[in-house]
């Protein structure tokens, strides 16, 4: 279990679930993604949006390390709760 744990790669679908997010079909993983973890407009700087590199991977489809995933989590739950609450109000 431990290994598995370390060593399997975070997909998209498994960084939505870990983020509290249904996701039963791989293939829209990455569409859901994009739609709630759009560009952190506050964080842009003369029109360029700063992205950490492990989200965009996430974004574009690429599984990460999960190393790389527990580092971003904190930051992406957030931002993900963020965005949720702007789309509810």
């Amino acid at each position: 279990m431990y290994e598995s744990y370390w060593f399997d790669l975070v997909t998209p679908q498994r960084a939505l679930i870990e983020w509290g997010i249904p996701c039963p079909n791989p293939s829209k993983a990455v569409e859901i993604l994009n739609r709630i973890l759009p560009p952190d407009v506050p964080a842009a700087y003369r029109g360029i949006y700063r992205e950490d590199f492990r989200i965009a991977a996430l974004k574009a489809g690429i599984a990460i390390q999960r190393a790389d995933f527990d580092q971003i989590f904190e930051a992406g739950a957030e931002r993900l709760a963020r965005n949720m609450r702007r789309r509810a109000a």
